[in-house]
């Protein structure tokens, strides 16, 4: 027995009117083609604007990390498309010919993006041609196709490596990694996977055997590398040696001079255990800024930093205060971190990342002292917010403050005072700005016309072009007349 459940759905009438709702078939038709060729030439001349307030860097004041970051908080598009919308913008000032295809409606965003991969100065007409007779999906398959069919090795093992990438994906119970990598660092790691395969239990199929024996490798590095250094040491935020001055308890910021190349070495790292930080005559110490070396590595002789910088890096890092008495012996401090382990990862699950408007960064993150320890800041979470690098960094040499509550609400605030809103101003648009540019339906169409695409026929005519190019710019060279009059020797 078949139940038929009809659900009634109520059309707003005047929305019915205005959008077609008594058009004549052949004029929606229209009107959808010519309004897609208007949403083109908008998009594309958007897109220039992107590119124009990118090479301003006017994202940068605000904050943000890229102007892809400032794009996704400010227009709320995913992260990922609006790095694609950046690079697509970019090419585009370029590239004067796409640009132009596109602001007239004749190349639509999706075979600009797909083109954009692999134009050149001397394709990017025959590009062009193919874009404009060709629809999108064809378009993807071509770069595709042409991107793995390398002119050269060389070419080849340079993209492979560049577009080595690691991908993870929920797929309910199951997580789907993926990873992109060269073929020779591939065979390296089946080789190794295959070397701790266990074949104990035959009825275990490979496949899953061979997971098994990834996460034994990874275990079994972990386990070495712990082996060989201190716990504390394990997982430590720097690797270096970093020599305070005194006034690194002031929070006025007077950092005016560095350490030349030719300075002496003066002592390891102090803690705040000691009173006395920097070595007496130490020339850290008498211009007044703070020396780093790495760590371990005395031969290297110490560079000056900014106060801020040290600062930072004493924030969230693990430490231990050593001092050289008078007498020549070393004492050394209790190694501790500035903020425990334990009450990381309760800041991670309070936060969730990044607590900067906007930045969706989720891993390597800081836990920022809002009040410094090094000011008698405690090291609580009231007083603590997770922050990526990049807006630690803010925080303390560009000058940033944070104010609010933690577990709340947190405000932002520029040098100058300015605060940062938690989220960005709503917009309202309107469709008349994109329908008075005034393009037809037939610049929205797609030039398609056979019905059978012979994709690897067109990589082959586009490879085919290069090489005669590369060939001909070869022979001009070879064919460049020697001067009419040498020097005698």
């Amino acid at each position: 027995m078949e139940t038929t459940i009809e659900a009634e759905v109520e059309v707003d009438p005047e929305l019915l009117e205005r959008f077609g709702g008594s058009m004549p078939l052949a004029e929606l038709e229209d009107q959808i083609c010519s309004r897609s060729a208007n949403l083109t030439a908008a998009e594309g001349e958007w897109l220039l604007l992107v590119a124009e307030f990118d090479r301003r860097m006017g994202w940068a004041p605000s904050g943000h990390r890229s102007c892809a970051d400032w794009l996704a908080w400010e227009t709320s598009i995913d992260l990922r498309t609006a790095y694609e919308k950046v690079r697509v913008a970019n090419v585009l000032v370029e590239y004067p010919p796409l640009a132009t295809a596109m602001s007239t409606g004749l190349l639509s965003y999706a075979k600009a993006r797909a083109i954009t991969r692999i134009v050149r100065p001397d394709n990017v007409d025959e590009l062009l041609t193919l874009a404009r007779t060709h629809t999108a999906n064809q378009v993807e398959n071509i770069v595709a196709c042409y991107r793995r069919h390398e002119v050269s090795a060389d070419e080849a093992t340079e993209r492979a490596f560049r577009e080595r990438a690691m991908t993870w994906r929920l797929a309910g119970a199951t997580a789907v990694i993926t990873m992109r990598m060269p073929v020779d660092q591939a065979s390296e790691l089946y080789g190794m996977m295959g070397e701790f395969m266990d074949f104990t239990d035959l009825h275990i199929p490979e496949i899953a055997r061979r997971v098994d024996a990834l996460m034994t490798v990874v275990e079994f590095a972990t386990a070495t590398l712990r082996m060989g250094l201190d716990p504390v040491t394990t997982d430590p935020r720097y690797l270096a040696s970093v020599h305070l001055t005194p006034d690194i308890f002031d929070t006025a910021d007077h950092d005016t001079a560095a350490a030349a190349p030719d300075d002496p070495v003066c002592g390891p790292l102090d803690g705040p255990e000691f009173g006395h930080l920097h070595e007496p005559g130490c020339a850290g110490s008498q211009r007044g800024v703070c020396c780093v070396q790495p760590s371990g590595n005395t031969q290297i002789p110490p560079a000056g930093i900014a106060r801020s910088s040290a600062r930072r890096m004493l924030c969230d890092a693990a430490i231990q205060g050593f001092r050289t008495s008078q007498s020549g012996e070393a004492e050394v401090g209790t190694a501790s971190r500035t903020v425990p382990r334990k009450l990381k990862r309760a800041l991670m699950l309070r936060d969730g990342g990044c607590r900067f408007p906007g930045c969706t960064m989720v891993a390597w993150v800081d836990a920022h002292h809002i009040k410094h320890w090094l000011d008698h800041g405690p090291t609580r979470p009231n007083n603590l917010a997770c922050l990526c690098r990049r807006h630690h960094r803010l925080m303390h040499e560009g000058g940033w403050n944070i104010t609010g509550d933690p577990a709340g609400e947190l405000f932002f605030h520029q040098p100058d005072g300015t605060v940062i809103a938690a989220q960005p101003p709503v917009r309202s648009g309107a469709a008349d700005f994109v329908n008075r540019l005034g393009l037809s339906a037939t610049q929205g169409r797609c030039g398609w016309v056979t019905k059978h695409c012979n994709y690897s026929q067109i990589v082959e005519v586009l490879h085919d072009t290069e090489r005669a190019r590369r060939r001909s710019r070869t022979c001009a060279t070879a064919r460049e007349p020697e001067p009419a009059f040498r020097e005698s020797p």
